[in-house]
């Protein structure tokens, strides 16, 4: 008897250590409590080009909000991806949008090749007026 006792005391003790960790990760959505809502998607415009959506919803205003960079990445097979081009915010300054709380924009990719499938993964930005940032990344796909 004082065995089972001793099992079940410990059994009891491990589940009360698993069970805090899990009370205090209980995270913001997206990882930050500056995101409430993401979205990314490639639109086809054409035989040959596409374009690179994302939109985004913080929780309050920030100084900043939009995407750092978005990158394109294509497969042939769905499976092994490799990387094509960087757009970055610092040569589209529509991908950062200045006191807002939500921002929708794209940018355009002229490249594309039949026989692949697309992806997109952006790098979403939020910059609060304290000059806390935070990021977040979002994939999007095409098939060409």
């Amino acid at each position: 008897m004082k065995r089972f006792v001793k099992c079940l005391c410990l059994i009891l003790a491990m589940s009360f250590c698993l069970v805090i960790p899990a009370a205090a990760e209980e995270a913001a959505p997206y990882g930050s409590s500056f995101f409430g809502s993401r979205d990314a998607y490639l639109w086809r415009t054409s035989s040959t080009s596409c374009q690179a959506w994302f939109e985004i919803t913080a929780t309050r205003g920030m100084a900043e909000l939009g995407a750092d960079y978005i990158e394109i990445e294509r497969s042939s097979d769905g499976v092994n991806w490799s990387y094509v081009t960087t757009f970055d915010r610092s040569d589209y300054s529509n991908m950062i949008a200045n006191n807002t709380s939500n921002h929708c924009s794209y940018v355009t990719f002229s490249k594309m090749e039949p026989g692949y499938q697309y992806r997109m993964y952006v790098n979403l930005y939020a910059k609060d007026s304290s000059g806390n940032i935070a990021t977040s990344g979002a994939y999007g796909y095409f098939i060409n």
